[in-house]
């Protein structure tokens, strides 16, 4: 019976990836990424105290791409976030911990770093944010952006002055510098320009440039097979965190189905095709736990592990308008 109900949910996912790979999934460009667009310096603890994150102690940076966590290879945003979460290395003395491979300026490089459990989910974090593309959406025509020639479709050159890899940290850099005169990289078309942006002693404010960034919301076509097996590699990582004793995903960290029909729900006010992408995730994990009646027992019957592999692992695609 367990055979079977397992061979139903795969071929049940399998028509639903087909539909995906047909009509497409909706997806971030910004997650389609391993490159990372900023260090914070600090990340909040469960009991909401602030410490130094721990990318910022061992030294990344804005623009290092990652490359693999502990020899696992990684593919985009959501990948490096579940390989980090699901890990299990741990220091002499028990803290986590995680080498990273890392390419910087085009040469290879290893990082070792001890993630906290940071956040409300009390998951590995260490304290980093994908790069963006810093391209223009729209510009107010009757406010400072458009008097100094910045047009939509324009995009900033990251490294002219600086290296930006998210919007919010070239806004800060423009706020703080806004007592001087600055001069803008951007990139329109395949040329390079430079803009100035005059002083102004008396606005730090940025809100009179009147700029809004350029959408990152895209469709891929994934092929089925592909999405299957993204899914179960992930589930199979996870699991295998739950039962290794250096692992910090525990029971305590699974969801059940509240949690399933609230990401349900959340998906299905954004796009249908996001719940088709989550029904499949979940036939993918029920064919896991029908071939363990063992996890079944553990899970007391509920559907635990969907809701785990989605949002715990930071998978779940944008839910935004």
């Amino acid at each position: 019976m367990s055979v079977a109900g397992a061979a139903f949910n795969v071929l049940f996912a399998f028509l639903l990836a087909c539909v995906i790979w047909w009509v497409g999934q909706p997806t971030s460009a910004d997650l389609n990424t391993t490159k990372i667009g900023e260090v914070l310096p600090t990340i909040a603890l469960p009991d909401h105290t602030s410490v130094p994150s721990p990318a910022f102690e061992a030294g990344f940076r804005a623009g290092d791409v990652v490359r693999a966590i502990d020899g696992h290879m990684v593919n985009n945003w959501p990948d490096l976030q579940q390989t980090l979460v699901s890990g299990s290395g741990r220091s002499a003395d028990g803290r986590p911990k995680a080498v990273f491979t890392i390419d910087r300026d085009g040469h290879p490089l290893e990082l070792t770093v001890y993630p906290r459990l940071s956040g409300d989910d009390g998951f590995r974090h260490i304290g980093i944010a994908p790069a963006e593309e810093l391209a223009i959406g729209a510009v107010d025509p009757t406010l400072l952006g458009h008097r100094i020639g910045l047009q939509p479709a324009t995009g900033f050159c990251p490294t002219i002055p600086f290296r930006f890899c998210r919007q919010v940290t070239f806004l800060k850099h423009l706020s703080r510098n806004h007592t001087r005169t600055i001069r803008l990289g951007i990139l329109r078309g395949t040329d390079h320009l430079e803009l100035e942006l005059a002083a102004r002693a008396d606005q730090a404010d940025l809100a009179d440039l009147g700029i809004k960034r350029q959408s990152s919301l895209m469709v891929t076509h994934p092929d089925p097979i592909a999405q299957i097996q993204d899914d179960a590699v992930m589930a199979f990582r996870l699991l295998a965190g739950l039962v290794n004793p250096h692992s910090d995903i525990g029971v305590s960290k699974l969801s059940g189905p509240v949690g399933i029909i609230r990401v349900f729900r959340a998906t299905a006010q954004s796009d249908i095709r996001l719940v088709l992408w989550f029904t499949i995730l979940i036939n993918v994990n029920l064919a896991i736990i029908n071939l363990l009646p063992d996890f079944q027992c553990l899970t007391e019957g509920t559907f635990f592990l969907p809701l785990l592999s989605a949002c715990a692992a930071g998978r779940c695609p944008p839910i935004s308008s």
